[in-house]
């Protein structure tokens, strides 16, 4: 790939880690960390994120990178050690990173890989090394900022477009960005006049645009919980369904043991009754009955669910009639 004068080598695609299933592992780091209680979550820190890296070898060093969705530049940004900066930066998302005066950018950017590798689309990593210059690291992280502004500049990625959180991208993780631009070296490429058109590699048939990542799944505010509210095991789902405002709730098995942080009990896997909508013979089914919901189908093979919110608006009592378990449902399109 050639952009602006530059070649970019390409590194690899981005593979998130997958439980057995075979869905994205979904990584909720929030929880662990100690601080919790003093700080709030920033924009970007709910999520969801998941977990990936990229090859160790010949990726310890510096340069400008590009991640592309679907062979279209989304995000271009400088690093002095690749590997560090998608490993341990990008594909790892730390519990203080989600909170106020965290990484944004980390959690902003594995957020929109999570949504494009789950849409179907390839998500890749160019470099363009920087490593056989020969100057100071100073001077070498000055030539990578000019290449990096040459083609924000020249290309306008998508998701370099909200910038109000960036924050230093080498391999500390932690350093605000303060110093000024460097001044443009003689042999620099002009953007204006040297950006050339992607190279065949990057200009194939592109599927339709890349929707615009939103974290839809997984939301958790703040609630006050009321007197009945139910206690226990299950209470997480509960606070999870009475967030929404959608009248059907479909996830799959994996995903709700995201919410509970917690596996769902054998029984749930096995027997289909045991989603039986009856709090007096199930009392685990007040957490979705009291949250408004009922379970309208179930799939033990596919291992997901769909809740459709109760006809009353009212929460189901311990004696309220409720209806009983669906039918077995198709695979859940996502």
């Amino acid at each position: 790939m050639e952009l602006c004068g530059y070649a970019f080598g390409r590194v690899c695609d981005i593979e998130p880690d997958r439980t057995e299933r075979g869905v994205i592992d979904i990584h909720v780091p929030q929880s662990e960390y100690a601080k919790r209680d003093e700080k709030a979550v920033h924009d970007y820190g709910w999520g969801p994120f998941c977990s990936f890296g990229v090859p160790d070898d010949g990726t310890h060093c510096p340069g400008v990178y590009v991640i592309a969705v679907a062979d279209e530049v989304v995000y271009v940004g400088e690093t002095k050690d690749l590997y560090d900066q998608f490993t341990n930066g990008y594909g790892r998302i730390s519990p203080a990173n989600c909170f106020e005066g965290g990484q944004g950018t980390n959690c902003r950017l594995n957020t929109g890989i999570f949504h494009a590798v789950r849409a179907g689309d390839r998500v890749s990593i160019h470099l363009h090394a920087t490593d056989d210059f020969e100057g100071t690291e100073a001077e070498n992280r000055a030539l990578r900022r000019i290449i990096k502004d040459d083609l924000i500049t020249a290309i306008d990625p998508e998701w370099n477009k909200n910038t109000s959180d960036e924050t230093n991208e080498t391999a500390d993780h932690q350093t605000a960005v303060s110093e000024p631009k460097a001044d443009r070296p003689e042999n620099a490429p002009d953007p204006t006049t040297d950006c050339l058109e992607e190279t065949p590699e990057s200009t194939a048939d592109r599927p339709g645009e890349t929707p615009e990542p939103t974290a839809d799944t997984f939301e958790f505010r703040e609630t006050t919980r009321p007197d009945d509210a139910p206690t226990g095991e299950f209470s997480e789902l509960y606070d999870y369904l009475t967030e929404h405002e959608r009248d059907s709730v479909e996830r799959t098995f994996a995903e709700l043991e995201v919410v509970l942080d917690a596996p769902l009990p054998t029984e749930a896997r096995r027997w289909q009754r045991w989603w039986t909508n009856d709090p007096l013979s199930h009392p685990h089914s007040k957490a979705w009955l009291r949250a408004g919901y009922k379970v309208a189908d179930v799939s033990l093979p596919d291992g997901q669910v769909r809740f459709e919110r109760l006809r009353d608006s009212s929460r189901a009592s311990d004696t309220a009639e409720t209806p009983q378990v669906g039918r077995v449902s198709p695979g859940r399109r996502e």
